[in-house]
């Protein structure tokens, strides 16, 4: 509760206490090594983690140890990890779902969305396959991709990015309206996204506000010039004559 509310310094006192009283705690050690990696050690995040796994070998601890060695780049030791791991328990849906996300950054999209699709099989709520589902394929099958993205937001109705990528496959499949009320359910929970601002001026340019949409390009581009779309942003705001 201390780290979800911001109070830094009294988790930190209260993880050294627990780490002195119960060091070998899973929990604790789970902890432990989030701290770390919040405090950019990714390398003692990994040994805390590595450390937890070989205690209590199951997926609970094998998947933090997983995005800790994805994020220090040991791509190929994370791999290796969940390949030994599914051969053992191959019908692991956490697991299943860490390798498809892990592939799909490796530029493996085939075997991503495969992956996604044989955690749908054994949870069809599950809103991470069904919003990565969404939207990797909303160009190549916005139909199906718009099947997946209302699945999602009824698994996670208050999640920002399921509506966002409800707002976009709805946009695609031109429906610009609903991509609109999309949007903005969307910037309730979470108003200071600057990509949700940039679909949310696409969606207005598309819907004939071109001033909306020059309004809210400008923000977001004086505020957060860097964003992933701010090349794209610029785009749209040149060919709105801003």
């Amino acid at each position: 509760l201390e780290l979800l509310e911001g109070q830094e310094q009294a988790f930190a006192d209260q993880l050294r206490q627990l780490v002195e009283q119960a060091p070998e705690n899973i929990d604790v050690l789970s902890m432990q090594a989030a701290a770390a990696q919040r405090a950019g050690e990714t390398e003692t995040a990994i040994a805390v983690a590595r450390h937890a796994f070989k205690l209590q070998p199951d997926g609970k601890t094998l998947l933090p140890l997983i995005t800790y060695l994805e994020a220090s780049g040991a791509n190929a030791e994370a791999e290796k990890l969940i390949g030994a791991w599914l051969e053992d328990n191959p019908g692991d849906p956490t697991i299943l779902l860490a390798r498809a996300v892990n592939e799909g950054k490796q530029g493996r999209a085939d075997s991503s969305l495969s992956g996604y699709r044989e955690v749908l099989e054994q949870q069809p709520d599950n809103f991470v396959a069904l919003n990565n589902l969404a939207w990797e394929t909303r160009n190549e099958d916005p139909g199906q991709a718009l099947d997946y993205a209302r699945r999602a937001v009824q698994a996670a109705p208050n999640s920002a990015a399921a509506l966002d990528t409800l707002a976009v496959v709805e946009f695609i499949n031109g429906d610009a309206r609903a991509a609109k009320r999309s949007i903005q359910k969307a910037l309730e929970l979470a108003p200071d996204i600057p990509s949700l601002r940039y679909n949310e001026a696409m969606i207005d340019n598309a819907l004939g506000d071109t001033e909306s949409a020059r309004r809210v390009l400008e923000e977001i581009l004086t505020v957060s010039p860097d964003f992933p779309e701010a090349t794209e942003a610029r785009a749209l705001l040149q060919s709105l004559g801003g």
